[in-house]
């Protein structure tokens, strides 16, 4: 519906550094907080909070200078793009390249699996009763830059702090960031 007009919390991602991530309440009251950024245009179904892309971007759905709203109540992610916190580290929003399914249960969509060719089980390894592969080594998440440069991050999933879907985009021209 055109003309639709809407506000969201708008957080910035420089501004949660210094907050206590693990404490952060994502909730309706925990966000009342944050100053709003008003969407024109077509903002129907937008809920969760909003991030403005100020880096280059790979990913067609993102481009730089868009407005990012992310959902914590979970869902799928929009092309894989997720705001994420972890604990040896700030927030950031990152492309999920393969990892555990952001949830479980009906309606889940299923996560990508890192195929292995050649994994060392028991009988490659003479002498051994253990295979020598870590058990947590499915709950790894393997995560890169929206930019598409730099090194793949690889992270445990227990090493997270919270995993944010991104459920819409805004193009630029169509919101007010404030102040």
């Amino acid at each position: 519906m055109a003309g639709t007009r809407c506000t969201l919390p708008f957080i910035s991602l420089s501004s949660l550094e210094g907050k206590a991530l693990a404490q952060m309440d994502f909730g309706e009251a925990g966000l009342s907080s944050y100053p709003r950024v008003e969407i024109t245009g077509s903002a129907e179904g937008l809920k969760g909070y909003a991030v403005l892309i100020d880096e280059e971007s790979r990913v067609p759905a993102l481009p730089r200078g868009s407005l990012a709203v992310f959902s914590p109540a979970g869902g799928n992610a929009m092309d894989g793009v997720y705001s994420l916190a972890l604990r040896e580290g700030g927030p950031a929003v990152k492309r999920l390249l393969s990892g555990p399914p952001a949830e479980t249960g009906e309606g889940a969509a299923p996560a990508r699996v890192r195929k292995s060719f050649m994994t060392p089980t028991p009988l490659h390894v003479p002498g051994s009763r253990v295979s020598p592969i870590p058990g947590d080594a499915h709950e790894r998440l393997f995560l890169m830059a929206l930019s598409g440069e730099g090194p793949v991050v690889i992270v445990s999933r227990a090493g997270v702090l919270y995993l944010h879907p991104l459920r819409g985009v805004v193009a630029a021209g169509n919101f007010s960031v404030p102040g």
